[in-house]
């Protein structure tokens, strides 16, 4: 059976780029994200996992690019996204540990393996 597809929501605004870390803590730091519901777009799904992981709303503007993660194996689509109700964040998933808002330049230290179109993204969001 076929593992569903993940979207990861790539939330920026004036604060940054949020981030989340998992109980398991694999990897450290990762988007808030998870697997795509069926009948639910990627849009739709990085909406709600942002929601339901850091009681953040947030409106998705466009898939940013999807890769096959060669560590997992997992089909990622990467979600480009905007706060919709200011930035204020809470641990809103028992699976989730830690939020924050990070700098674009450090997120490259933070998740070490950024998939090409991700940084062109985080890069057109640093002023």
């Amino acid at each position: 059976m076929t593992q569903p597809e993940v979207a990861l929501a790539m939330i920026t605004s004036p604060c940054g780029v949020l981030l989340v870390q998992r109980r398991d803590r694999a990897p450290l730091w990762s988007f808030p994200g998870g697997a795509i519901e069926p009948g639910e777009t990627a849009e739709q799904a990085a909406e709600r996992e942002a929601l339901e992981e850091t009681g953040l709303r947030v409106q998705a503007l466009h898939v940013i690019g999807r890769r096959h993660h060669p560590a997992t194996g997992r089909e990622l689509m990467y979600v480009a996204a905007t706060p919709l109700d200011g930035t204020d964040t809470r641990i809103a998933d028992p699976a989730v540990t830690a939020v924050r808002w990070t700098e674009p330049n450090e997120v490259h230290r933070l998740l070490p393996d950024l998939f090409d179109p991700v940084v062109a993204h985080l890069g057109s969001q640093e002023s």
